[in-house]
């Protein structure tokens, strides 16, 4: 072999060397990761289905990382301020978001929010969608959604309807229903679907558009008058869906994992199985649908294509409907 070749090779293995050197840093951190207790951010408060949701979730990732996922309560601003808490947490895998498509596709379009919904996260697993229920009070003279408009126009500036904030899923998903089929009805927020809840089980409040109905309608405290989408669901057998009486509904929501923009490779990939493995988990599976959450697969590449088009969505119901933040 002449010197030119021997040469070649050895630079050839100097460089070989030297990558694998400059990867077992990463190497190392992934098979460390997590190291020590992960905080997992909710914007809601306690008692909230994001809240109820995240419980479970975060327990289950503890299992399975080896570390514990600690809840972190951080509401207001319909969700924006633990949103953006989250968003400026540092991107090394500490510190995730329990995430709803009303944070991302809503309130940056309400509120002048401290976070960019496309550049700021990087998704990493769907929770599940949402099993929105529309549900009245028990006294409330109607039984089906048709019922419920033409009671409104009947006595117009009489119903009001509560959500779990302004910005919310609850709160757009009243607003869409208005624009689609005239529904007089009058906003009023909470802090959080449990208040909200309550008080429509006390009578104070005629309406709720909210997974959390689904709960109080099963116990006959309440009464669901639809479930948002195309399809029944076997979690309310007999509840119509709201494509029933508004054929053309596009509007849902749904809950996901979320990490600040940035996190290492590695340790997303870690995170993206790990989510995936969760909501595969059958007894995980069971606890959401007690929640009125429907587990389903979808790829961190679906679920940021999914919130690109519920952003337009979103926006055109809140021009539409003059929705604004208080």
């Amino acid at each position: 072999m002449n010197a030119p070749s021997r040469l070649r090779r050895r630079l050839l293995s100097v460089a070989g060397g030297a990558g694998v050197l400059a990867a077992l840093p990463r190497l190392a951190r992934a098979a460390s990761y997590p190291d020590h207790p992960v905080s997992y951010v909710v914007p809601y408060p306690p008692g909230a289905t994001s809240d109820n949701t995240a419980r479970i979730v975060s327990q289950k990732l503890a299992e399975k990382l080896g570390q514990p996922f600690v809840i972190d309560n951080r509401p207001g601003a319909g969700g924006g301020l633990g949103t953006e808490y989250a968003a400026k947490a540092r991107p090394d895998g500490y510190t995730l978001l329990n995430a709803t498509s009303a944070m991302f596709a809503v309130v940056p379009q309400l509120i002048k929010a401290g976070y960019d919904s496309f550049k700021d996260f990087t998704p990493l697993g769907l929770i599940g969608n949402s099993v929105t229920v529309l549900a009245v009070r028990n006294d409330l003279p109607v039984n089906s959604v048709a019922e419920l408009i033409a009671y409104s126009k009947k006595h117009p500036g009489t119903l009001n309807y509560a959500t779990s904030g302004n910005g919310s899923g609850g709160h757009l998903s009243v607003e869409y229903l208005k624009l689609k089929t005239g529904l007089d009805a009058e906003h009023v927020p909470y802090k959080g679907s449990a208040a909200a809840a309550n008080d429509l089980v006390a009578g104070r409040v005629d309406m709720f558009f909210d997974p959390l109905a689904a709960q109080f309608a099963r116990a006959g405290k309440i009464k669901a008058l639809a479930i948002a989408g195309a399809k029944q669901s076997e979690l309310l057998p007999g509840v119509p869906p709201i494509q029933t009486a508004v054929p053309d509904w596009e509007f849902d929501n749904y809950f996901f994992v979320a990490a600040p923009a940035g996190i290492p490779d590695d340790i997303r990939r870690t995170l993206v199985r790990a989510v995936g493995e969760v909501i595969a988990d059958p007894g995980v599976v069971e606890k959401l649908k007690a929640l009125s959450l429907v587990p389903v697969a979808q790829t961190p590449e679906q679920i940021a294509a999914r919130i690109r088009r519920d952003f337009v969505v979103a926006g055109d119901i809140i021009r539409r409907g003059k929705v604004v933040a208080d």
